[in-house]
């Protein structure tokens, strides 16, 4: 009698301790999974693609477009303003579904972080938009990078 009862516990414990692991598993596997969804819309490379052709559509325009638009750190694209309030690149920005533009100088893309992460930043984008840009790495090679958000919440970023 006293085996069977021991066997019973034996039992019990075998489940508590399966259960508990399958339940750390599976919260485990549950954010990896949620991590990547927000991943995917990062850097694909169909919009990598629309990102430089938009980069080179505003430098053949004009060769000077992005270095005339007076951008000491970095700079939230107005794209109702000069050059791009013409009819090309309304259509463009049409085309590509295109939210917003943020043309960042390489050395102050950690100043810009910090900015979007206080509350008096003078620019205002979407928290998504925000989560992106915290993800670009500063070790490029390039004076310049143009970061893209698109309106389906897909985002990447060229150097110029």
């Amino acid at each position: 009698m006293h085996k069977n009862g021991f066997i019973f516990l034996e039992s019990i414990l075998a489940i508590v301790i399966l259960t508990s692991s399958l339940l750390l598993i599976y919260s485990s596997f549950k954010k990896i999974l949620s991590n990547e969804k927000a991943k995917i819309k990062y850097d694909e490379i169909n919009y990598i693609y629309r990102t430089e052709y938009l980069k080179t559509a505003l430098f053949s325009y004009n060769e000077d477009t992005l270095n005339n638009l007076n951008i000491e750190k970095y700079k939230l694209i107005n794209l109702n303003e000069k050059p791009f309030n013409n009819d090309y690149f309304i259509e463009l920005v049409k085309d590509f579904e295109i939210k917003n533009i943020i043309l960042v100088d390489i050395n102050y893309l950690n100043d810009l972080k910090s900015c979007l992460a206080s509350y008096d930043c003078n620019i205002k984008i979407s928290n998504s938009f925000q989560k992106y840009i915290g993800t670009i790495k500063k070790n490029i090679n390039a004076a310049k990078i143009l970061i893209v958000e698109y309106n389906d919440f897909y985002y990447s970023w060229v150097s110029v």
